[in-house]
């Protein structure tokens, strides 16, 4: 997307989250959200910032802090994504000490050590999502509140 456009979604409030991150803006519409709003889990992949203003935008919303074991494990996984320069690796690197400094407002933490670990307490992450009262009363409330009203008739 072209930077006008971007900004005039910034002006619409178009936008879920939206972030500068590393001289890239990236966002996460509002048009996206609502054509996926039938999903009983929806897995958005944002810094802090954006899962700062996920959690002020949708009630309930569960955020998941994804880290590396160490920094040196970090300083790797950045290196080995291509040619980076010593002022750019500098540069994440302070911006991961700040967003570690923000793991304190995130509901889980995952060690990202191995990726199949990593990947189950994700997935278990969700299941226990989709599995509190808050997601599932209502739904099986009015199902019994329907099926006792049918057998009702049904006996009357």
């Amino acid at each position: 997307m072209d930077e006008e456009t971007f900004d005039r979604m910034i002006r619409e409030e178009a936008f879920l989250e939206w972030a500068e991150v590393h001289g890239h803006r990236y966002g996460s519409s509002m048009e996206n959200l609502r054509s996926s709003s039938k999903a009983q889990s929806l897995l958005f992949e944002v810094d802090w910032k954006g899962a700062s203003q996920i959690r002020r935008e949708i009630e309930g919303a569960v955020l998941v802090f994804v880290m590396t074991p160490s920094l040196d494990d970090l300083i790797r996984r950045i290196k080995g994504r291509g040619a980076i320069s010593p002022e750019e690796l500098s540069v994440r690197i302070r911006t991961a000490t700040l967003e570690i400094q923000k793991v304190q407002d995130f509901d889980y933490l995952v060690i990202n050590d191995s990726f199949d670990e990593a990947l189950n307490e994700l997935q278990s992450i969700i299941t226990v999502g989709c599995c509190t009262r808050r997601n599932n009363i209502p739904t099986w409330t009015e199902r019994w509140a329907k099926e006792i009203e049918a057998q009702k008739k049904g006996k009357g």
